[in-house]
């Protein structure tokens, strides 16, 4: 999972003018930023497949990051795409590596996990995605050019 966001990652960044350029007038992100809150997702990614692979109760982690592909590849690039009309980078990698992904992890899931476990793991892949914002804010203040 984290070398399928890596790629995506990949994909946003050198695909075009780069997803942090072309979505730039609207969401302020340089490309420091932008790579900094990337390397902060992947980085939890790798700790929850890690956790969620060898420890039991950690299953649901693996559905947070699964969670969040689907954040990714359905709510992120195709809207933004629809709305200017033109190809999003890093749509591609969305829909055709993240989303397939998800779908084949959410089935695994459905199948091996508790409901419980299931809605956290849910309602942690919202919080992952969501804290996105909050990373970019942070990097876009550490990495402002000075005045």
């Amino acid at each position: 999972m984290p070398g399928a966001y890596t790629l995506h990652i990949a994909d946003e960044f050198f695909v075009g003018v780069g997803f942090y350029r072309w979505v730039g007038e609207f969401v302020p992100l340089g490309a420091a930023s932008f790579l900094g809150v990337n390397i902060m997702i992947v980085s939890l990614i790798v700790i929850a497949v890690a956790l969620g692979t060898r420890v039991h109760s950690c299953r649901f982690l693996l559905v947070a990051v699964l969670t969040q592909f689907t954040i990714h590849g359905l709510l992120v690039h195709p809207p933004f795409s629809i709305w200017r009309g033109e190809w999003s980078p890093g749509l591609v990698s969305g829909l055709g590596l993240l989303l397939p992904l998800a779908a084949l992890g959410g089935a695994w899931a459905i199948r091996n996990l508790p409901g419980s476990r299931l809605a956290g793991g849910v309602a942690a892949g919202v919080l992952l995605f969501a804290s996105q914002d909050l990373w970019r804010v942070l990097f876009n203040w550490v990495f402002a050019p000075s005045a």
